[in-house]
């Protein structure tokens, strides 16, 4: 996106809804894992967790997180919710057979359907918009030149 001047933006210029360095709070969706059928084990961050362990021994507490991963803590990430949204369709799409073998994702692909049908979708005629299609259909200029 140039501004009018030629000149980009600044990151902290786009999204302005929120301040630049805000969390946003997302689930853990590991489709690759979910496939393979793997487990994940999670070293505790829970202090409870490590005080039943002796003090000065140098073992470590895990947590099994099997598929579905519906335990697994919600993530705490500053990526804006739009690229998070594209990343998770674009990869919904390449795995749809694994998505729809889980209720919740198919459940959170059905949620997230409409609003990316609207990010994709062609601007109504109305607005005056051309499409690349419309674009290459476009006549020269008399002349050749712009």
């Amino acid at each position: 996106m140039l501004a009018h001047d030629d000149s980009r933006p600044l990151p902290s210029q786009l999204f302005t809804d929120k301040a630049p360095n805000s969390l946003w709070t997302y689930d853990f969706v590991p489709l690759k894992l979910l496939s393979q059928n793997v487990t994940i084990h999670r070293k505790s961050l829970d202090a409870a967790a490590r005080s039943t362990v002796q003090a000065g021994s140098h073992v470590a507490t895990y947590t099994l997180h099997q598929p579905p991963f519906s335990d697994f803590p919600r993530l705490e990430c500053s990526a804006h919710p739009f690229f998070v949204i594209a990343n998770a369709m674009e990869k919904f799409r390449k795995n749809l057979a694994v998505v729809l073998r889980y209720p919740r994702l198919r459940e959170i692909r059905v949620a997230l359907l409409p609003l990316w049908d609207l990010w994709t979708s062609d601007p109504p005629d109305s607005l005056g918009i051309r499409t690349a299609a419309s674009v290459s259909s476009c006549q020269p200029f008399p002349g050749g030149g712009p």
